[in-house]
């Protein structure tokens, strides 16, 4: 306790809890071609951190792929999918993960040189035209 002529001052011990600031990472993702590899950007607007910070202060994560709900990887068909964000982390902050849609496109027919693989397909009216079982 402090005294002093003009005042008493009785010092005590308080509490407060400091709540996580909620950002929102955005998820970007552009349509690709059969046999391309997805390329994805996530960002967050560095107005929602605090004291400056950016996005390098959450720990890296990762960003899955779903095909109807289900994750795939690997080789991705021609169709439609969802690209979600996970994994980002800070004590100090309420991360809230990204979604994208994409398209994986078919690929373009060409011609080959070889035989072997070559499915017997004709191809703009040239029977003798070969396209390979991955652009189909």
């Amino acid at each position: 306790m402090l005294e002093d002529d003009n005042y008493v001052a009785d010092v005590r011990t308080s509490r407060f809890l400091v709540k996580p600031r909620d950002i929102t990472l955005t998820l970007t993702a552009g349509d690709i071609t059969y046999g391309a590899q997805p390329k994805f950007t996530v960002s967050a607007d560095k107005s929602q951190f605090a004291y400056g910070e950016d996005i390098s202060v959450l720990r890296q994560g990762t960003v899955v792929i779903k095909k109807d709900g289900a994750v795939v990887s690997g080789n991705l068909a021609a169709g439609s999918y969802t690209a979600e964000t996970g994994g980002y982390k800070n004590a100090n902050y309420n991360v809230i993960h990204g979604t994208a849609q994409f398209t994986v496109k078919k690929g373009g027919a060409h011609r080959h040189g070889k035989r072997a693989g070559q499915l017997r397909i004709r191809h703009r009216g040239n029977p003798r035209a070969r396209i390979c079982g991955f652009c189909v």
